[in-house]
């Protein structure tokens, strides 16, 4: 028995990359799920842009601080000025405290990844971005929740599988990698992000039966596709299928023998079932269900408490439930 303790879109065009001011309304433009990759690559498989921008840039302080250990590598490169982008350290640094300084460090990372390519295709090879620059502005993009950057999340993911496939080592595709395209869709405004985030998924899965251990799911991965379900949005059938999306990813960790859910797994699939279903008699016999695995796995703690405080209509149905498995109401 429980006793009670609480410890328990982008638009590419000629010469330029941008995100969109709005997400696309209609996942016939891009689908995550296809293989097919898009066009417009050069020699060196990368985009044929001359520039790389957002409309806005702002990422947190612990990315952007991903970003000074990147220019600061470059700083002191002979091609530096080259760059036209000076390694101004101190908007960089000002940037990890100043929220209005977080444009700065998004936008120069994606500058600086463009002209690093750029000087790549001149012949500067040891300025080519390898998968761990790519994976890092990956995350920043996710980290902005700036519209369209998921998609062109995506697209440098695009990137990376076209740049290995022709040969190119260097840029390894991995989960670390999807997980941060998934993470951007699911932080994205993008009505259909737990679709999105879904075919990331399937293509690991994919991956994975044909023998490509580096797409391995992790924990992160579920969990990620969960949190693109439950913080999805709009009318009852977007929201029924992101709630089905929610629950089979947290079935698959259930059935796994390589992944264990976590205390972030219930939190997330407690507010999936909060926010996507409607009614309350299902919502209610939903939660009972998965709060009899998340018992079992030991895994009870507050903030799952405080969403399933928000799930059933008053406390004294709440301890009701805990009775059910066991609990005898005590102050302990």
């Amino acid at each position: 028995g429980y006793d009670g303790g609480d410890s328990v879109d982008i638009r590419r065009t000629p010469g330029q990359w941008r995100c969109n001011s709005r997400d696309r309304d209609s996942d016939s433009d891009s689908d995550s799920g296809k293989k097919g990759r898009p066009k417009g690559r050069d020699m060196w498989g990368t985009s044929t842009s001359a520039s790389m921008s957002m409309n806005r840039g702002g990422v947190p302080p612990h990315t952007a601080a991903k970003y000074k250990k990147l220019l600061t590598d470059f700083s002191h490169h002979p091609l530096m000025n080259k760059l036209e982008l000076p390694p101004d350290l101190t908007k960089v640094e000002r940037s990890l405290t100043d929220r209005n300084g977080e444009q700065y460090a998004g936008e120069k990372a994606i500058q600086l990844l463009e002209r690093m390519m750029s000087l790549t295709e001149e012949g500067h090879k040891d300025l080519s971005p390898n998968s761990q620059v790519y994976c890092s502005v990956i995350s920043a993009l996710g980290k902005s929740r700036v519209r369209g950057a998921a998609d062109t999340a995506e697209q440098l993911l695009y990137d990376m599988e076209l740049m290995f496939d022709n040969g190119n080592d260097e840029m390894q595709p991995n989960t670390i990698v999807f997980n941060s395209c998934i993470d951007a869709w699911a932080k994205s405004s993008f009505v259909f992000k737990a679709d999105k985030a879904n075919g990331l998924l399937t293509r690991m899965e994919e991956a994975v039966s044909d023998g490509n251990i580096f797409y391995t799911p992790d924990i992160i991965t579920y969990n990620t596709v969960i949190s693109a379900g439950a913080n999805s949005f709009g009318n009852a059938n977007i929201k029924g299928k992101a709630f089905k999306i929610a629950l089979d990813a947290y079935k698959k960790v259930q059935l796994s023998q390589d992944v264990q859910p976590t205390t972030f797994t219930y939190t997330l699939l407690f507010k999936a079932i909060r926010k996507l279903i409607d009614s309350q008699h299902p919502k209610e016999s939903m939660a009972k269900k998965i709060l009899e695995n998340c018992l079992r796995d030991g895994l009870l703690n507050s903030h799952i408490l405080s969403q399933l405080n928000l799930i059933f209509d008053n406390p004294d149905k709440l301890l009701t439930v805990f009775k059910s498995f066991g609990y005898d109401g005590g102050d302990s």
